[in-house]
């Protein structure tokens, strides 16, 4: 299922099992995905079972973007459901930027996640 407005899209992708009497889901995915402002965007995915008892929450992704011309900041954590509350576990923070001069072109790209320094890369292109 997929509905698309003129800022946010909310899409639901299920997974079903087969059974003898009826098709049953057994997981999905529900992603909502929209613009908050004109340069910052925002992506949440909730990632779900489907159980006896109701639906279970195995864990929420979320996306923040700010996107100003050649830069780029990016934030991305998941989320687990830890008791009654959902605990942050692994993020990354990812900063891109593309400078170019005549026919040279350079983009940079660093990435940090949870544990400090993830990497740090460069491309010169001509």
């Amino acid at each position: 299922m997929d509905h698309n407005g003129e800022d946010w899209s909310v899409k639901e992708v299920l997974i079903f099992k087969p059974t003898l009497s009826l098709l049953y889901p057994e997981k999905g995915t529900l992603t909502v995905d929209g613009d908050i402002i004109d340069d910052l965007s925002l992506k949440v995915a909730c990632y779900h079972t489907f159980l006896e008892r109701g639906i279970e929450v195995t864990k929420l992704v979320s996306t923040i973007k700010l996107e100003m011309g050649d830069f780029d900041l990016t934030w991305k954590g998941t989320f687990s459901p830890v008791e009654t509350v959902f605990s942050l576990g692994d993020y990354d923070l990812t900063l891109a930027a593309e400078a170019k001069l005549n026919d040279l072109t350079l983009n940079t790209v660093l990435k940090l996640d949870e544990d400090g320094f993830a990497s740090f890369s460069v491309k010169l292109s001509l």
